[in-house]
C-alpha cells in the first residue's frame, strides 16, 4: 500500500505553523505542529484547511511563546480535535511567571494584561483541555536526576495533585500507526514521552521521532520566583497552573488581580538592587505589572531566552530504503514546481526556537537524529531564521546545513515576516548562510510564499 504525505508551512508571518497528513490507502493520520502568529482575522483564513479536516491525531506545541500558540483556541473553536498533544517539558508555574515577565518587558505600554490570554491557552494545553497530554522528556543518556513526575506542585500542601485528563470522548491513535505506537499513545500510556522511542507508520518507511533537550531556567528566575514581594503573584500562578482546565475569566482573574496591586518604592528598590546594586532607583509605588517590566530590563540574560523547545523529525525510517519523488509547491496554487527524484531524501525537521549555540548541545542533536540528516529535504529554521540560535561564528549552523545538504539542495524554511517591527528575520547572515547549501524561502504574510510538498512513493 503506498505512502502519500502532504504537508504544508502556513503562510503565518512572524511565528509557526505546519500541517502534515500521511495517507496510506484509507486511513489518514493529520498533524499540526505549532499554530501560531499574525492576526486572530489572518489567523482565521490560514487555518482554514485543517478545520476542514476537523479531527486530527496530534498536535506537537513545539515552545510556549505567543507567536507558537494563539491560534490554539481558534482552532478548538471551529471544532478541530486532537488524540494527542505533545508538549515540551518545563517547570509550569516557572514557565507562566517567565512568560508575564516577558510580555510586561516588551510590551510598548505598562499593561501585561494581554499575556493573559496567552497563559490561559498554556493551562489549558498542560490541563488536557486540547488533547489527551503528552510531555516530551529527553532519553535517559542525557537527564540529571530522577525522571520528571507525572504531577504538578498542589500549593495547599507539600502533595502532588495530578491533573485532569481531559481527551475529547471517542479520539484514539489513528491506525496508520503501527501497534507498539498506539498502545504507548493509548488511554492507559504515560503522561511523560520518552523521545528516544521513535512512532513508526504501519507497514511504512516513516518514522515520527522527538527531541527534547531538556529545560532549565536561569538563576535569575528563581531568584525573582522566590521574592517576598511576589509571593501573591506566585500563588495566584500556582492555582493558575492546577485549574487549567477551567475556561474564562475565573482562570485568569486571580493573576490579573495580582498585577494591579501594589509595590511600594522601598520593597521595589531592594528586589531591583538585589538583581543590579547599580539599577536605577524607583521614587514611587508601582503596580506588579510595572515592577515585573523593572526586573525584566534589569536582567538581559531573559530577552532573548527559551526555557525548551521540542524538534520533530518525519520522514523516512532508517530500516527500510523505499524510493520517493517531491514535489514542492510554492504558493496555493500550483504556479511553481520542482520535482525532485531522489532515495529518501524527503524528511522534514520542525525545530521551534531550538539553540544549538555550542558543541555539546549540537553532539546531543545531532547524535539523536544520527543517519536521518541524510534522509531530509526540508528543514524548519530555528526561531525563524534567527542568528543568536548557535554561535557568534555561526559554526553550529554550517555543521547543520552541511550535514543536510549531502542529500542535494534541501529547503530551509524560515517563518518569518521581513516587514516586523520589532524582529528582523530571518536574518541576513543566516539566509546568505542557507543558500551555501540548499534553497532559503521565507514563508511571511503573503499566501503566495505558503511552501507545500507532497511525497509519493515510487518504483
Amino acid at each position: 500500500m503506498p505512502l502519500v504525505v502532504k504537508r504544508t508551512q502556513h503562510a503565518i508571518g512572524q511565528g509557526g505553523f505546519h500541517s502534515s497528513y500521511l495517507y496510506a490507502g484509507d486511513k489518514r493520520f493529520g498533524l499540526v505542529f505549532d499554530c501560531g502568529g499574525a492576526t486572530a482575522g489572518h489567523r482565521a483564513r490560514v487555518i482554514g484547511p485543517v478545520v476542514e479536516k476537523r479531527k486530527h491525531d496530534w498536535l506537537v506545541i513545539s515552545h510556549l511563546d505567543k507567536d507558537h500558540i494563539n491560534g490554539v483556541s481558534q482552532l478548538e473553536s471551529a471544532g478541530v480535535t486532537f488524540s494527542n498533544v505533545f508538549l515540551p517539558h518545563v517547570d509550569l508555574s516557572h514557565q507562566l511567571f517567565l512568560m508575564l515577565l516577558k510580555s510586561a518587558g516588551t510590551a510598548r505600554s505598562a499593561n501585561a494584561n494581554d499575556a493573559l490570554d496567552t497563559l490561559l491557552i498554556v493551562g489549558r494545553l498542560y490541563a488536557g483541555a486540547y488533547g489527551r497530554v503528552r510531555v516530551v522528556v529527553p532519553g535517559d543518556r542525557r537527564r540529571n536526576g530522577p525522571p520528571p513526575q507525572d504531577t504538578f506542585p498542589n500549593p495547599d500542601g507539600p502533595e502532588h495533585t495530578r491533573l485532569p485528563d481531559l481527551t475529547p470522548n471517542g479520539l484514539t491513535p489513528s491506525d496508520v500507526l503501527d501497534h507498539q505506537s498506539q498502545q504507548r499513545l493509548g488511554p492507559s500510556g504515560s503522561r511523560t514521552y520518552d523521545d528516544t522511542q521513535s512512532v513508526f507508520v504501519t507497514d511504512q518507511d516513516w518514522e515520527l521521532r522527538f527531541y527534547s533537550d531538556e529545560w532549565a531556567f536561569p538563576d535569575p528566575v528563581t531568584r525573582l520566583w522566590s521574592l517576598p514581594v511576589l509571593r501573591p503573584l506566585r500563588d495566584a500562578i500556582e492555582r493558575l497552573s492546577l485549574l487549567g482546565s477551567n475556561g474564562g475569566k475565573d482562570f485568569t482573574n486571580g493573576v490579573d488581580v495580582q498585577l494591579n496591586a501594589k509595590v511600594s518604592a522601598a520593597d521595589a528598590n531592594v528586589a531591583l538592587t538585589s538583581i543590579d546594586p547599580n539599577v536605577q532607583q524607583v521614587n514611587r509605588q508601582l503596580t506588579v505589572n510595572s515592577f515585573l517590566k523593572k526586573l525584566y530590563l534589569a536582567l538581559p540574560v531573559l530577552h532573548d531566552y527559551n526555557s525548551a523547545s521540542l524538534c520533530l523529525y518525519s520522514g523516512p525510517a532508517l530500516h527500510q530504503p523505499a524510493r520517493y519523488r517531491n514535489i514542492r509547491r510554492i504558493g496555493p496554487a500550483s504556479a511553481k514546481h520542482h520535482h525532485l527524484y531522489g532515495n529518501q531524501s524527503v524528511g522534514w525537521l520542525g525545530m521551534g526556537d531550538a539553540h544549538l549555540g555550542d558543541v555539546a548541545t549540537f553532539k546531543r542533536f545531532s547524535e539523536h537524529y544520527q543517519g536521518r540528516f541524510g534522509l531530509l529535504s526540508t528543514l524548519v529554521l530555528p526561531h525563524h531564521g534567527s542568528r543568536y540560535n548557535y554561535d557568534n561564528e555561526q559554526i553550529q549552523l554550517h555543521r547543520l546545513l552541511a550535514l543536510i545538504a549531502r542529500s542535494g539542495r534541501p529547503a530551509f524554511i524560515a517563518a518569518s515576516d521581513p516587514g516586523h517591527q520589532r524582529y528582523a528575520h530571518p536574518h541576513q547572515e543566516v539566509v546568505e548562510i542557507g543558500e551555501m547549501y540548499g534553497e532559503v524561502y521565507n514563508v511571511n504574510l503573503n499566501p503566495n510564499s505558503a511552501f507545500g510538498e507532497t511525497i509519493v512513493e515510487h518504483a
